[in-house]
């Protein structure tokens, strides 16, 4: 009864629509609001609708991996037919982090390991002090996301971001470029009343190794002795043929349905490849 005067004033907006929905329980990924009309004038990195979304992931439970081939449709036209971008999305489910590299993609040649891609903890973060009863130190949740392109060289491109605040965060890896290979990392976050927003957000570059003799594609399997599967979840893989625009991977992490290409209408002849789970 205390909603019933606020329904009252607010009859047919959207905040009323809400309370009315909200008051008997029911979620905004079973029932919400869509409003239609206007458009704001800027394009680049624009994202018009937020919405919560009930979706499923792979869950690795340790073990569990996915395997793809590495080489794809002669139709997508590329020289040597190997993705130019990888895209995908991961969630880590330790609450505390061991101290042991976990991989999460490794591209092979033969069942030969060429490239790696491992979360890396050094475990320096867990506490304040050495003393009994320390407290958490603010950075644990701190690990580096390394892309090897040449397991034998041993070169990688590096990116230190709080991993392990079971948060979902976007990975893009591209190759073919005159910079070699580039590793790009964001995640979206909560920014109050003005909805979500880009958190964090960087890019490494290496210029080592090649993909063109690859074969096969793993994820979430022990790629070494020393490297263990990831404990955590993966949503929707991408292999594109050409090198996509961090527009368009600011897109992806933005909106998890988001396929689009580097331009208007070109992700039906750039997204070679695509596994949802979820």
């Amino acid at each position: 009864y205390h909603n019933l005067p606020y329904l009252l004033k607010s009859k047919g907006t959207i905040s009323g629509l809400r309370a009315l929905i909200t008051s008997y329980g029911i979620p905004d990924t079973i029932l919400r609001i869509s409003e239609f009309g206007g458009k704001d004038k800027i394009n680049s990195n624009d994202w018009d609708l937020y919405q919560n979304n009930f979706n499923y992931a792979f869950n690795t439970n340790g073990n569990n991996f996915i395997s793809s081939s590495f080489k794809l449709n002669n139709l997508f036209t590329q020289s040597f037919y190997n993705p130019s971008t990888v895209e995908f999305r991961f969630k880590s489910t330790e609450t505390v982090p061991t101290n042991v590299s976990q991989s999460i993609f490794s591209v092979y040649s033969s069942s030969v390991l060429q490239s790696d891609l491992i979360l890396e903890y050094t475990g320096s973060g867990l506490t304040s002090a050495s003393y009994s009863g320390s407290t958490l130190d603010p950075n644990y949740q701190y690990a580096t996301l390394k892309f090897i392109p040449d397991v034998n060289a041993g070169n990688s491109a590096s990116i230190a971001f709080p991993f392990f605040n079971k948060d979902w965060w976007s990975v893009m890896v591209t190759s073919g470029s005159t910079s070699g290979y580039e590793l790009t990392v964001a995640n979206k976050i909560y920014n109050g009343n003005t909805g979500t927003s880009i958190g964090y957000y960087t890019s490494s570059i290496i210029n080592d190794g090649t993909w063109s003799s690859s074969t096969d594609a793993f994820f979430t399997t022990s790629s070494t002795t020393t490297n263990k599967a990831l404990s955590g979840s993966l949503q929707e893989i991408r292999y594109y043929n050409t090198i996509l625009s961090k527009d368009s991977f600011k897109d992806y992490v933005m909106n998890p349905l988001s396929i689009e290409g580097n331009t208007i209408n070109s992700s039906p002849n750039e997204l070679a490849f695509r596994a949802t789970l979820g």
